[in-house]
């Protein structure tokens, strides 16, 4: 899966590019698709978008928080099937969306 078919999939559902959560999104997605990433923990996921777009872990906690709402509010349809509508924080909301595209584009899952 790469950036592209990422990007034009979280504009799909609503995500609005906009926002910062928006390339947090994105970042997150392609880290845990790398083979170099082994740690499902959110809070190394944070810690890893903090430091390449120099900002903080509660930031980056905040804008990807901020863009699954926003897209959740605009476009509630898509975004339940894509981000899930039940254990909504944002590890299972990630994991769930990186299974959905996965199985859109016929590979595997992370």
């Amino acid at each position: 899966m790469n950036r592209d078919y990422v990007e034009k999939r979280l504009l799909e559902i609503g995500i609005p590019a906009s926002r910062k959560g928006f390339r947090y999104i994105a970042d997150a997605i392609m880290l845990l698709l790398s083979p170099d990433w082994e740690c499902d923990k959110i809070t190394a996921i944070y810690h890893k978008l903090a430091s390449i777009h120099k900002t903080s872990p509660c930031n980056v906690e905040h804008g990807i928080r901020g863009a699954f709402q926003a897209a959740r509010n605009e476009y509630p349809e898509a975004s339940d099937k894509y981000l899930g509508s039940y254990y909504t924080n944002n590890k299972n909301t990630l994991f769930h969306l990186i299974k959905q595209l996965s199985f859109e584009e016929g590979g595997a899952a992370a």
